[in-house]
């Protein structure tokens, strides 16, 4: 290969990052968030690696984590309750043998702005993962389930964060609206709520 080729080759791989972000395309996990999303209070009822996880993508995403107060007016208050892992059997051989498992987890976010104006109540998430069970593998179980709740737990805070973007920006729109525009707010606000996104 001559000196040129090898030159062009490089170039081309210095500017392949450059051709991607002006055609929009974004690395898996990576979200553009709105204003409203760039500073956040995270909180949840007991810690939890959902709220760990999602914590780290919104800071991956560009967000600042306010974990002191008083806090900043523009501050968006994110909650996370009653997140829950559940086990059970999915699969049984005809010998009564457990030969697949599910976990599930479940969750709910409760989102609110500083000033006290609620954008989300209680909305619950659920996410499942499944796998193979062998009882003479105590020890490859105990890692397998590991895995599994890593995972639960990414692709929760994934949904989340765009239920989160989606929220604040339907929110946003409410309220630039005037006055006399804002018929049916409640309304609005109220199907807002009780979306809920599928895992």
């Amino acid at each position: 290969m001559t000196r040129r080729r090898v030159l062009i080759g490089l170039l081309s791989l210095g500017l392949l990052p450059l051709g991607l972000a002006a055609c929009g395309f974004q690395p898996r996990g990576s979200q553009t968030l709105p204003p409203e999303l760039r500073r956040v209070s995270l909180a949840g009822s007991q810690p939890s690696g959902l709220t760990q996880t999602l914590e780290r993508l919104l800071r991956e995403n560009g967000a600042e984590i306010v974990n002191s107060t008083p806090r900043p007016a523009d501050t968006l208050l994110i909650r996370l309750s009653a997140v829950s892992i559940q086990r059970r059997e999915a699969l049984i051989d005809r010998q009564a043998n457990v030969r697949q498992i599910e976990l599930i987890q479940r969750a709910q976010l409760n989102v609110s702005r500083a000033d006290g104006q609620v954008i989300i109540t209680q909305e619950p998430f659920e996410a499942v993962r499944s796998a193979s069970y062998n009882p003479l593998s105590l020890l490859a179980q105990g890692e397998e389930q590991q895995r599994l709740q890593r995972e639960l737990d990414e692709q929760m805070a994934q949904t989340i964060l765009a239920r989160l973007k989606s929220a604040v920006r339907n929110s946003a729109d409410l309220r630039s609206k005037p006055e006399g525009d804002r018929t049916g707010m409640s309304d609005i606000r109220s199907r807002l709520v009780q979306t809920t996104p599928a895992a």
